[in-house]
């Protein structure tokens, strides 16, 4: 059996100290339309990337990310 899944990706700058708490928000956000959402970076810049998994291509979920990440970070980088 294979498995589709979508992953959506962003590349983003926060200050370290709010770091955890943005991917902790974004999986309370997304908890019902995600199967996963983690983050990683480097603390001493504070570049987090942020990974975001879906069962399906849903616009309810980009809904729910995209304007969120703008507004906390003011800047994304998506791929």
């Amino acid at each position: 059996m294979i498995t589709v899944c979508v992953h959506v990706q962003y590349d983003v700058s926060v200050p370290q100290g709010d770091m955890y708490r943005l991917v902790e928000d974004l999986r309370e956000r997304c908890k019902d339309s995600a199967l996963c959402t983690v983050g990683y970076g480097h603390l001493g810049d504070g570049n987090l990337h942020l990974n975001i998994i879906g069962s399906t291509h849903s616009t309810q979920l980009l809904s729910l990310i995209e304007p969120y990440i703008y507004e906390r970070t003011g800047s994304v980088y998506c791929w």
